[in-house]
């Protein structure tokens, strides 16, 4: 009976060992996982920036708009372009609002 009871101890510290140790392990899966989110997010944001700083066209028509133009002031190329890049960055704030929403964004 001693040696039953000694096994049962054993088993049930190997358990509750078990399970305190995949409570480590998702919490640090869950960390990894935010800061790749958060890497991704400044990524997208950065290209946007990339984009800009690297193509007078769009760093124009950029420009353009910060002034007051309309869209009867651009050409349809231009308007065309620009309505992208304006598309781009609102799927990318609608990317970030879903990954806060998911959890895997903090409200900072």
């Amino acid at each position: 009976m001693q040696k039953r009871n000694i096994i049962e101890i054993f088993g049930i510290i190997s358990v509750v060992g078990s399970l305190v140790f995949v409570g480590i392990e998702i919490k640090q899966n869950t960390s990894a996982v935010r800061g790749a989110t958060q890497q991704a997010v400044s990524s997208q944001v950065s290209e946007m920036y990339r984009i800009v700083s690297e193509n007078e066209r769009m760093a124009d028509l950029i420009n353009q708009a910060l002034k007051g133009a309309t869209k009867s002031d651009l050409s349809e190329a231009d308007y065309v372009s620009f309505w992208n890049f304006q598309m781009m960055g609102l799927r990318r704030i609608e990317n970030i609002y879903l990954q806060y929403k998911n959890g895997l964004l903090t409200e900072d």
